[in-house]
Parts: C-alpha cells; structure tokens; sequence
C-alpha cells in the first residue's frame, strides 16, 4: 500500500506504531516536532520487492528554525527529525531530503534493545539494516537568507 503526495504541516508525530507493505511516496512534512515516527515495519511481501520498493521515496522533511517546536526537547533536533523502526528487516529510504538547522534528522531503530518491546528477547529489534539511496541534507543558518 502506498500513501502518495501528503502534505503535513505543524504537526506533534506522524506516523505509526507498526505497519508492513507500506510506502510513503511524496510525503512533504513541514514544522513537526516529529517528521516521522514509524516503531515496527518489515521487508516487503510483494514479488520482486528485492528490486528496490523504498519504504519512503521523494519524500521531504523541513523544519524552519523558528518552527513552533523549537525551543522544546525533540524539536530542536534538526531538520524534520526522523524516528525510525527495528526490527528484522530492511528500510529503504530513496531520493529523501531533510531542510532545517542541523542536529540529529535520522534516529534509528526505536525501542531497539528494550526488553519489553522485543518479544523479551533483549536486542532482538536492533537487527535492521538501513539503506539510503540519495538522502540529503541541507543546513539553514538562523539568520540566513538564502
């Protein structure tokens, strides 16, 4: 399944808990504290999914820095942090880009390693191999007007 061309602006989180076969394609997030939340995914089910079907593709992650969140503890992370899932599995990010003022843009692998998260195997959620095919990021300077 795929969501395509959301647009998202001002929001606490987006995303979900856990949730497999699914593509944001298009996502454009704006002044979130949080651009992303995603705890739990999976590989593809899709024939041919070994061929490259990203978990997020052409998808942009903006934080000004006077969004409405600075100034709180996860809002001055960066640009349009990103908290990503664990799991056993890999998460194929393409052509993604992250606009803000620095700090951390990727954290990964949610509540990897907490023993009541993982099945009460300690760990068992740290195993997920990130792919990021052309992800960038650009630094706005407060101040700057560029």
């Amino acid at each position: 399944m795929t969501i395509e061309d959301s647009l998202e602006w001002h929001n606490l989180f987006v995303g979900q808990y856990s949730l497999g076969d699914f593509q944001f394609k298009g996502l454009i997030n704006v002044n979130s504290m949080v651009g992303l939340y995603w705890k739990r995914s999976k590989n593809f089910a899709e024939i041919g999914s070994g061929t490259g079907i990203a978990h997020l593709e052409n998808c942009d992650f903006v934080k000004s820095p006077s969004s409405l969140y600075a100034g709180t503890s996860i809002g001055d992370q960066g640009a349009g942090i990103t908290l990503l899932p664990a799991g056993p599995f890999t998460f194929l990010m393409r052509n993604v880009t992250y606009v803000g003022s620095g700090g951390a843009m990727i954290q990964m692998g949610q509540h990897c390693g907490i023993f009541g998260y993982n099945f009460n195997v300690p760990g068992s959620g740290c195993n997920v191999n990130y792919i990021l095919e052309n992800v960038v990021s650009v630094c706005l300077l407060v101040g700057s007007h560029s």
